[in-house]
């Protein structure tokens, strides 16, 4: 989440240095020749997408134009005006190109600009002719299986009728192809879903389903503009105006934090589910963990599975446009290379620059968390007596590991600047290291799990039976939350001067105190704290759609980079283009996520239970406890 909320600010704008008329004269950042008319020539049709770094003809005497240029560099929250990105129908725009396309066309962007008193080169390019791309042994293997898939589904379907899966529910056996055949039912998937059971058990805990669904709505709201600022602005004095406002930066740099509360409830549910389980004198061994982890990557892996191939497939057939390469090619060549990483949770370490599926670092992150959460808990269960104190231990190194590396290697608090924007700071060393990374997020696990520990020895006490704790409830993280907003108005207005301890104690203090504040807050919802916010996590439309949360979260990015790759122009930002967007993508996002649900992650939801069938009846009634059983994972559905 990277720029949630600024675009209400979008109207408290500072005044640039460059006026308006000087800015009207430079070259424009971004430029579209006619895509489809000049596909319209057929086999000689070539497109190419240019990045053309400007330089001055007379680095000595510079004109007043680069003088302009150079003046807008110099604030990192401007787009660089030296780097132009341009959509060039060759034929139309410089008809005199040879074989040597990159050469010829660079001499041409020289020619364009010389009454600026400028050169340049070309850094980047890509082309495209009016041709179909041809099927490749991928492409054909995956069609292959999705077409022997997606019979299979029709098969079940049209064989199990949701009322027959009603009888058969109560004797599930692996062993029975008929029972299999049933979890591949969209009737009895979706009976399965849209079945609700209120245990008492699991009541305290009904608003974190809702806090899945508001969260998602944030994910899909940020993503939203985060795209429209991904790729090419017509009105950049405008996005530059909202980058420069001080109430614009403070709400944008406080959103990533709001990812820790993810890592906050996987960890937190993680260790409740353990503790059911073992929390009696029980030990907890190697096996115990093995399996835990296998059921939590037999639950995540097959749908990240379809959408990665996917990812590899479909692009170059359904999105043509001029900025295709930018918007989703870089995304289908990375997944093509190392789309496997993903599947071992580890994309977040192996070639970062070349993510594929770049928001899927939150499960390599939690992935890696989710290990060394359970390797916590093992030390618990075998160290009753020192809980305590390793909890404190584990604490204070993951609060100190952000601060220490970013101190270390000199690196400032995260910016939101429109070039790291328009990469999705995959070019951003720091984002990886302080961000993106499984290590820097260690102080949400370890909040998660004292939550959690708390949450379980308190389960059936009521501890905020005084008007004194409950108002506590609200006051501490309010407290905190004010207190972190404070420190980022400061250090992103025009008053703060880089240093690398005030970088650090940012990086270490402000997100793990808004994860500490989410926690109290959280805890006190648990207890029916909370009026509105309560019954707005509550509310039963929102706990049914946040079963959808994992399968939407891997969907949407998908949907995103199809429409945007396919745009004409570069995007006019205003507030009525966001609200349409985010609108779209919410929707779409959700009917995508529905059938990703129905067809993959349900079946797999049910075909661990008849693995799990031939358990004791104990072990299986202790895994109804809590809705995250096979593993803690915060993406789960309530059953």
């Amino acid at each position: 989440m990277h720029a949630v909320f600024f675009i209400f600010f979008i109207i408290d704008a500072t005044v640039s240095l460059v006026s308006e008329n000087d800015y009207a004269v430079l070259p424009p950042v971004f430029e579209v020749d006619n895509f489809d008319r000049c596909m319209l020539l057929g086999d000689e049709a070539l497109y190419c997408t240019i990045d053309f770094q400007l330089a001055p003809e007379d680095a000595k005497n510079p004109t007043e134009t680069w003088k302009k240029i150079q003046e807008l560099n110099q604030n990192p929250k401007n787009y660089r005006h030296d780097r132009l990105r341009h959509g060039v129908c060759v034929q139309f725009t410089c008809p005199n190109i040879s074989t040597n396309i990159r050469d010829d066309l660079e001499k041409c962007y020289i020619e364009k600009y010389y009454r600026f008193g400028m050169t340049g080169k070309i850094t980047e390019m890509h082309c495209q002719k009016n041709a179909i791309p041809p099927l490749d042994i991928h492409d054909i293997i995956i069609s292959f299986i999705f077409i022997v898939y997606a019979g299979l589904i029709i098969v079940a379907s049209l064989f199990y009728s949701s009322e027959k899966a009603g009888v058969q529910h109560r004797d599930f056996n692996i062993n029975s192809v008929e029972n299999v055949l049933s979890c591949f039912s969209i009737k009895n998937n979706w009976r399965r879903l849209t079945t609700m059971k209120d245990e008492p058990d699991t009541k305290d805990l009904q608003c974190i389903q809702g806090l899945r669904f508001w969260n998602m709505f944030l994910v899909l709201f940020s993503h939203a503009l985060l795209c429209m600022l991904n790729g090419p602005v017509i009105n950049t004095k405008t996005v530059e105006n909202m980058m420069n406002s001080e109430s614009t930066y403070l709400v944008a740099g406080l959103a990533p934090i709001v990812t820790q509360t993810f890592f906050l409830l996987s960890s937190w549910l993680l260790t409740y589910h353990v503790l059911v389980r073992y929390g009696d004198g029980k030990q907890l061994n190697m096996s115990h963990l093995l399996k835990i982890l296998l059921n939590r990557y037999i639950r995540l892996t097959p749908a990240l599975a379809v959408m990665l191939a996917i990812h590899t497939t479909l692009p170059k057939y359904i999105a043509k446009g001029p900025y295709w390469h930018h918007f989703i090619g870089r995304e289908y060549d990375s997944c093509r290379k190392n789309g496997w990483s993903n599947l071992l949770y580890i994309n977040n370490y192996w070639n970062p620059s070349r993510m594929c599926m770049s928001q899927t670092w939150y499960l390599a992150a939690d992935t890696q968390l989710f290990i060394l959460g359970l390797c916590i808990l093992t030390m618990m269960n075998k160290y009753p007596a020192k809980i305590a104190k390793m909890l404190g231990f584990f604490l204070i190194v993951g609060i100190s590991i952000p601060g220490i590396l970013c101190f270390i290697n000199g690196y400032d608090i995260l910016q939101s600047y429109p070039e790291h924007l328009y990469m999705l700071y995959l070019n951003v060393e720091d984002w990886h290291v302080l961000f993106s990374s499984g290590y820097s997020n260690i102080g949400a696990l370890i909040l998660g799990i004292s939550a959690g520990y708390l949450f379980y020895i308190y389960r059936h006490e009521n501890i905020f039976n005084t008007k004194l704790r409950q108002g506590l409830v609200c006051v501490i993280p309010l407290a905190l939350s004010c207190s972190s907003a404070s420190a980022m108005f400061y250090m992103n207005s025009s008053h703060y001067t880089y240093s690398k301890l005030n970088a650090s104690l940012w990086w270490s203090g402000t997100k793990n105190g808004l994860c500490l504040a989410a926690a109290i807050f959280i805890f006190g919802m648990t207890k029916k704290l909370g009026g509105f916010l309560l019954w707005m996590c509550c509310w039963r439309p929102v706990r049914y759609l946040s079963r959808l949360t994992y399968s939407t979260f891997l969907v949407h990015t998908f949907l995103l980079r199809i429409k945007t790759a396919s745009q004409r122009a570069p995007t006019y930002i205003s507030d009525y283009a966001f609200m349409t967007l985010t609108l779209e993508i919410v929707t779409m996002g959700y009917i995508f996520g529905l059938i990703l649900c129905i067809t993959c992650e349900m079946p797999v939801s049910a075909l661990q239970k008849l693995w799990c069938s031939t358990e004791k009846a104990e072990d299986r009634a202790a895994k109804k406890i809590i809705d995250v059983k096979e593993g803690g994972q915060f993406f789960n559905k309530n059953e």
